[in-house]
């Protein structure tokens, strides 16, 4: 958001001090802790989860590649009768 920058200077656009990465300053359900320790606590289950996440796909797509059958769109049965 042009918010987060400071005024134009000289053509080029320069953060402000005070800007975090990822804060938006949308907390309408008040989760974002207020201590700095289970703030950084928090980040980290994030970042853990969505790495989990990124491996889940990729065992998707290895799984996809590996049976030639679209893993959302199989059918379990026929898939399943094919392998015996």
């Amino acid at each position: 958001s042009i918010r987060k920058f400071k005024e134009l200077n000289n053509g080029t656009w320069e953060l402000k001090d005070d800007y975090e990465n990822g804060n938006l300053g949308y907390d309408p359900l008040g989760l974002k802790p207020t201590d700095p320790e289970k703030l950084v606590t928090m980040q980290n289950r994030e970042l853990n989860n969505g790495r989990l996440a990124m491996i889940g796909i990729a065992g998707m797509v290895v799984q996809e590649l590996v049976t030639q059958t679209d893993v959302l769109d199989a059918d379990v049965a026929d898939f399943y009768a094919d392998l015996a």
